[in-house]
């Protein structure tokens, strides 16, 4: 499970969306700069999101943006700095491929976004939803955490099963919090412990006085 960073779509959106509307009088040195970002941007976004439809037309909006600004920045600075005087108009065979990349892009990620997979998912209470994914154990104290990391590894579990509504597997995960807990004690108590086998928790009350090394406790 990845976190999501839905701004990133607006500023691919202030990235890209203006060059549909860019004219053809424009030259290299108003727009190198620009657009070069607008291919990062574009770029970025494939890197960090499973996106499949729209991947063939944002290569070939990547593919003529590049016709016009190399994608490596100090080939671009070189164009830049080797640009004759008077400069030239990039012009009409330039600048449509990109317009209607731009619009053939927009359309298909709109319908790529429209049926993807992205949820809001529900706080739990006063809970944040970050803290029940990653880190539930938080809400235990350290000394816990510290002594029993399984116990720690398992709270984290039933947290996320608890903030996706699988009640169950939650109940799970806090019994098998609470029995690594238990095979601890155990083992300090007695100074034994026991076989895999023998593991549960009726085991654990009743072999070698433990039970009656609890009730004194208790």
């Amino acid at each position: 499970m990845q976190r999501v960073n839905e701004f990133q779509f607006y500023e691919l959106a202030i990235a890209i969306h203006h060059l549909s509307t860019i004219s053809e009088q424009a030259k290299y040195s108003d727009v190198w700069l620009d657009w070069g970002n607008s291919a990062q941007a574009l770029n970025r976004i494939f890197q960090e999101r499973a996106l499949e439809f729209c991947f063939v037309a944002a290569n070939e909006l990547y593919g003529a943006i590049g016709n016009v600004v190399p994608s490596d920045f100090g080939e671009a600075i070189k164009k830049y700095q080797a640009l004759p005087d008077p400069e030239e108009e990039l012009g009409w065979a330039l600048i449509n491929p990109i317009r209607q990349a731009v619009g053939k892009f927009e359309t298909i990620l709109a319908a790529e976004l429209s049926s993807s997979d992205t949820y809001w998912v529900s706080p739990k209470g006063t809970n944040k939803t970050s803290m029940l994914i990653r880190s539930a154990h938080s809400m235990l104290p350290s000394s816990i955490t510290n002594d029993f990391p399984e116990a720690a590894a398992d709270f984290d579990e039933a947290g996320r099963c608890w903030l996706f509504d699988t009640y169950t597997a939650a109940g799970f995960h806090l019994m098998r919090a609470t029995e690594s807990v238990i095979r601890e004690y155990y083992k300090e108590v007695t100074g034994n412990e026991l076989q895999k086998k023998y593991r549960y928790w009726g085991a654990y009350l009743t072999n070698g006085g433990f039970n009656n090394e609890v009730q004194r406790v208790c």
